[in-house]
């Protein structure tokens, strides 16, 4: 997703994680190499009804 987030802004990159310890390792690695796209935990599957959304 790096070469995305650069390409495009990392404010225009959003990643959708079920697990809240990848959602929070992913924005870790992330920031460490100066990204910042949106980082969701939310399920997939149930997206328009029923997502549980955290972001930061």
């Amino acid at each position: 997703m790096s070469g995305r987030a650069n390409r495009l802004g990392s404010g225009n990159v959003v990643t959708l994680e079920i697990d809240a310890a990848v959602a929070a390792q992913a924005r870790t690695s992330l920031r460490t190499v100066g990204l910042h796209p949106e980082v969701i935990r939310a399920n997939g599957e149930l997206a328009g009804g029923g997502t549980r959304r955290t972001t930061g």
